[in-house]
């Protein structure tokens, strides 16, 4: 089971999977093929030094670099 199999299912599962990967180390992003933004934790925006703004579920991959230079 993935985290898309859970979305919009059960509430309860999706927030504990949300808890979980908002405690990690590891600052997470799963970016689609056509370069949209699927998921994201809390700490990608302090290990990538990011304004809670810069990445958004649903933003584009093109708009985050156009207003951040983080991804080079």
């Amino acid at each position: 089971m993935s985290w898309q199999d859970i979305r919009g299912d059960d509430a309860g599962d999706l927030m504990l999977t949300t808890q979980i990967m908002n405690v990690m180390e590891q600052g997470i992003t799963v970016w689609s093929p056509d370069g949209t933004c699927d998921l994201n934790n809390t700490r990608v925006f302090d290990v990538l030094d990011l304004d809670r703004d810069a990445i958004r579920i649903a933003s584009k991959l093109n708009d985050s670099l156009r207003t951040d230079s983080w991804l080079v």
